[in-house]
């Protein structure tokens, strides 16, 4: 079944069985910033250092560096380690085996003045993860886990009963280790990650707890349907990466950021309200090509022959040109690429939209949309990927004959990220000169409409033009736009009072 991710405020299902005892929720919904918020009792988490947004499984995720990067989610939170039983649940991906890693990767972490009570981490010595705690003779007890596949995401719930630590693995019984009681106090920092060489590199999707020892049945429940418990879902948009040349072009319809793939979509759509568009086809066309693409035709187009679903892909030469009732191609429900068909012509210089859809295993399809542009050049390679053309660009004299450069841009709907703004002048000479940059603005990633402001260093006088460009990290740069400013060598006139008038 597909995993349905809340969206940020999404309230709790008070009857649902999961939520009994619920006391914190860290979907990390919010794709972007520096807090995240717990949905439950309404915490702040702060991201520190090395953290950033990527998409995940069901939507947007948090990756460590391994390096500097942890988050602080709460302190003074006795029920993570209540002494009658709790419960945690994290979804977490590694990115590398901790062997590779030198010093432990501690995950998920909750500890006091006087020391850990417990944490979930990667052993070097084995590549495996465990859950380790303390009893209340200072000794520790361990839970040992399966051992680390690189990429692939796991669904880690464990359980404090009272007396053993229990360790689920996608909702599996996978170890369980006798424990005479918890170790007490309150506790000082609860964190995903931790300080400095200890942070994994690892990707997490959500973090909860309980204030009870979950049965064997609601762990299983809670692998199946990790978001059941909440009223409001919305369905993550698949991600769609351009690879390859254009004849033969691939759609990545996993999220992993690789190099020279063009990111885009946001990442969260409308509600999962789903539609069997080909059965209404039959009903008025018969057995059609999008019959023949999704095996519906081995029942003449009236039933759904693909029990475990499937992923197809669409394509338009705008978006409200994108043909749903064809087909291009078809792959598995959970397949990270889907080829784009030979015979599907790129001509050059047009640009084509492809969107992903996924069918359930009763041939119920998704109606999100998040298409990508696939921008064939006029040799009919892909076009590189390149920021916005920035806005609104104003500039004018101030005080010690500098100029003021003022301008706007908006990354909605950006090919490639603006890390950063290139600023050209004519050194004097009358016109733009492009291979020197005169200054450089760092691009800010807090907000997705962004101003920003440059001043320049003393001009001659006469006129100077600046053209303003978007570039990313990599040093690609989006279209310039310009502006002139004219510098006087006079001074601006006196004004002069015209009258005055009091009146009291």
């Amino acid at each position: 079944m597909l995993n349905i991710k809340p969206i940020r405020g999404a309230r709790v299902r008070t009857g649902h069985p999961l939520a009994q005892g619920l006391f914190a929720g860290w979907l990390l919904s919010e794709c972007g910033g520096t807090k995240i918020f717990d949905g439950v009792e309404r915490r702040t988490g702060i991201l520190r250092y090395g953290v950033t947004w990527q998409p995940g499984r069901s939507g947007p995720c948090l990756k460590l560096d391994g390096t500097s990067g942890y988050v602080d989610l709460a302190a003074h939170e006795p029920r993570c380690n209540a002494a009658t039983g709790f419960s945690g649940s994290v979804r977490l991906r590694f990115w590398q085996l901790p062997a590779v890693a030198g010093t432990t990767p501690v995950c998920l972490d909750y500890r006091g003045s006087a020391g850990r009570y417990w944490y979930l981490r990667g052993r070097t010595w084995d590549n495996r993860f465990d859950m380790t705690a303390w009893d209340d003779g200072q000794s520790s007890v361990s839970a040992v886990g399966p051992v680390v596949d690189v990429g692939r995401w796991y669904d880690v719930t464990f359980v404090f009963d009272g007396r053993n630590i229990l360790l689920y693995v996608d909702g599996r019984l996978w170890a369980a280790s006798f424990m005479a009681g918890i170790l007490a106090g309150m506790g000082t920092a609860l964190r995903i990650g931790h300080t400095g060489a200890y942070s994994p590199e690892a990707s997490f999707e959500h973090v909860m707890f309980w204030d009870r020892a979950l049965t064997g049945g609601q762990v299983r429940r809670l692998h199946r349907e990790p978001y059941g418990m909440f009223e409001e879902t919305a369905r993550p948009q698949a991600f769609i990466h351009v690879v390859g040349a254009c004849g033969g072009a691939e759609m990545l319809t996993d999220a992993r950021a690789t190099a020279g793939r063009l990111e885009c979509g946001p990442w969260l759509g409308g509600r999962l309200a789903g539609e069997r568009a080909w059965l209404r086809a039959t009903l008025f066309g018969g057995c059609d090509g999008q019959a023949l693409a999704l095996g519906t035709a081995l029942s003449g187009g009236w039933f759904w022959m693909r029990r475990n679903g499937c992923t197809a892909l669409y394509r338009g030469r705008t978006i409200s040109q994108i043909d749903f009732d064809r087909v291009l191609n078809v792959a598995a429900a959970d397949a990270q690429y889907v080829a784009a068909p030979r015979h599907s012509p790129h001509n050059p210089d047009v640009d084509y939209y492809y969107v992903v859809r996924r069918f359930n295993g009763l041939g119920i399809a998704e109606r999100t949309l998040s298409p990508v542009r696939v921008s064939v050049g006029a040799d009919g390679g892909l076009e590189q990927a390149r920021p916005n053309r920035v806005f609104a660009l104003n500039a004018h004299v101030i005080a010690g004959a500098r100029a003021q450069l003022r301008w706007l841009y908006e990354a909605l709907g950006q090919a490639d990220r603006a890390a950063m703004f290139n600023v050209y002048g004519d050194g004097g000479g009358g016109q733009v000169d492009f291979d020197s940059v005169i200054g450089t603005v760092t691009s800010r990633a807090d907000s997705a409409r962004r101003f920003c402001e440059f001043v320049s260093e003393p001009l001659a006088t006469g006129r100077h033009p600046f053209v303003v460009r978007a570039a990313t990290a990599d040093g690609v740069e989006g279209p310039g736009l310009g502006a002139c400013v004219d510098v006087s060598a006079t001074l601006p006139p006196t004004p002069e009072i015209v009258g005055i008038q009091a009146q009291v």
